[in-house]
């Protein structure tokens, strides 16, 4: 079949009334930080490997799940599937959005 599916984390991550969003300059669009979950990868561990890689932080504090999505799309013309587990973030960092602002 020509399709794909794919497993995903993303975090909710508000500080000071504003909330981290990422966007790669090759996106057309903005997305919460996170990453796929690999084969028998747990979600949390997906949370500190993503927010390591992408950001540098490691001072994470996972508060706990917000939702769990199914998405059905189309992207390049291939139909995908997708599942989306988000999570609720905090860390000690108060200036962990400031810091990132016009970075993406």
């Amino acid at each position: 079949l020509n399709n794909i599916f794919t497993c995903r984390v993303v975090v909710l991550i508000e500080k000071n009334n504003k909330i981290l969003f990422q966007k790669r300059s090759t996106d057309e669009f903005w997305a919460l930080p996170g990453g796929a979950i690999g084969l028998l990868e747990r979600s949390k561990d997906v949370i500190i490997r993503e927010l390591e890689e992408e950001i540098g932080l490691t001072d994470v504090k996972i508060i706990r799940p917000l939702w769990f999505v199914e998405y059905f799309f189309k992207l390049d013309n291939m139909p995908w599937h997708q599942y989306i587990i988000g999570y609720l973030l905090d860390t000690d960092d108060e200036n962990i959005i400031n810091n990132f602002i016009n970075q993406f």
